[in-house]
């Protein structure tokens, strides 16, 4: 494990198939300043910040270009699991072991509000696609809802059997999508309601996203899965591409789809 963030760059671009092979990656730029290992990081939409949580109980606020520390914020007890720029930037959310999530201020570096509910550790952590409602997921086996601006929790989400590992708006705002250890994953319309369980994970999930039309669901386990948004059906299964990765523990997916 590292206490840098660091900054990559490839020159080469790998197709998402059986047949790819992971790029070469060099680097371009380390980000130093935390005392512990990071264990989330995230970029601003406009690629110009970087923010990043670690087991040292606090978040750094980079310039991307430059690798200057713009903030550190404090405020969290225990280690930051998770962290996500709102979608218009100026805002910026963090999931910690503390059991807490915190809103700051991307500006000045405060903390607006401290969410509490959680039973246990926050596990990640999600803005909705207008920035109104935020989205989390605990080791309490539960999902909750807040309202952005008083930091209120609106809902309560139950149905998983174990540790909820991850957590996603769709990009319309109009259904959520978590995973857990219980090795299910699980589609909730925007209110919190249950839709369906897309069968075929024999593993605990580890991250999920949604493609940018939201037709798709990504999945990983000990392989990437690919589902029908709309049916839960299962369109595919890549795991050669990333068997020397010995598991995947997070994905995300590009701008373009």
């Amino acid at each position: 494990q590292i206490s840098q963030a660091v900054l990559s760059d490839t020159s080469a671009q790998a197709k998402l198939s059986e047949q790819s092979t992971v790029p070469k990656i060099q680097q371009a730029l380390i980000h130093d300043g935390h005392q512990n290992p990071v264990l989330c990081v995230a970029w601003s939409r406009d690629g110009q910040r970087l923010l990043s949580g670690s087991s040292d109980q606090t978040l750094r606020l980079w310039d991307a270009q430059s690798g200057q520390s713009l903030h550190t914020l404090k405020g969290h007890t225990d280690s930051v699991r998770s962290c996500v720029f709102s979608p218009a930037g100026q805002h910026l959310l963090s999931g910690s072991r503390d059991r807490t999530l915190r809103l700051w201020d991307a500006q000045s570096g405060q903390c607006l509000h401290t969410l509490k509910g959680h039973e246990y550790s926050v596990q990640f952590c999600d803005f909705s696609p207008d920035g109104q409602r935020l989205l989390s997921a605990s080791t309490d086996r539960t999902l909750r809802l807040w309202d952005t601006q008083s930091g209120k929790c609106i809902h309560t989400i139950e149905g998983h059997h174990d540790a909820v590992t991850t957590c996603v708006f769709s990009p319309d705002g109009q259904r959520l999508l978590s995973g857990s250890n219980d090795r299910t994953l699980k589609l909730w319309d925007a209110s919190g309601k249950y839709l369906r369980t897309p069968k075929g994970h024999k593993n605990v999930m580890k991250s999920c996203a949604f493609s940018p039309d939201g037709q798709r669901i990504f999945t990983n386990s000990l392989q990437l899965h690919v589902w029908d948004a709309k049916t839960g059906r299962e369109i595919s299964q890549l795991r050669k591409a990333f068997s020397a990765l010995r598991g995947l523990r997070c994905l995300a997916i590009s701008a373009d789809g």
